[in-house]
């Protein structure tokens, strides 16, 4: 089913282009000059307000582009943050500043304190 609308739009774009290259090939008479007749379709073109539709499409590119770095400078701040707090835990022991004031920070033991932090509570060094 991929290959059906894969085939379908390349086959299409390429009958646009063989349109649009036999509409620009000027024609020549037999006597040796140049006729070019005005079609329904170059009356159609003319019509457009290509100017107007070109000054559209460059503000709608520029707001997405604006719109895509904030979004980009979003995730940039998210990743800095969980780096940040990633470097704050050294060889996945937890920093002193890491843990938790509740219940996991009184039930360590002085013993298991002194191996996480190489220190006494009451911050002399062994």
């Amino acid at each position: 089913m991929y290959d059906f609308f894969l085939q379908t739009s390349l086959f299409a774009s390429l009958g646009v282009i063989i349109y649009l290259l036999a509409r620009a090939v000027p024609r020549v008479n037999e006597s040796g000059e140049m006729v070019h007749t005005h079609g329904r379709m170059d009356r159609i073109l003319a019509k457009l307000p290509l100017e107007k539709i070109d000054a559209r499409l460059r503000v709608i590119f520029e707001k997405t582009l604006r719109k895509t770095r904030i979004v980009t400078m979003k995730i940039d701040n998210a990743v800095h943050n969980r780096l940040t707090k990633l470097k704050k835990t050294e060889n996945g022991v937890p920093t002193r500043g890491d843990l938790p004031a509740g219940p996991l920070r009184q039930n360590l033991s002085e013993a298991s304190r002194r191996d996480l932090f190489g220190k006494r509570e009451d911050g002399i060094k062994e």
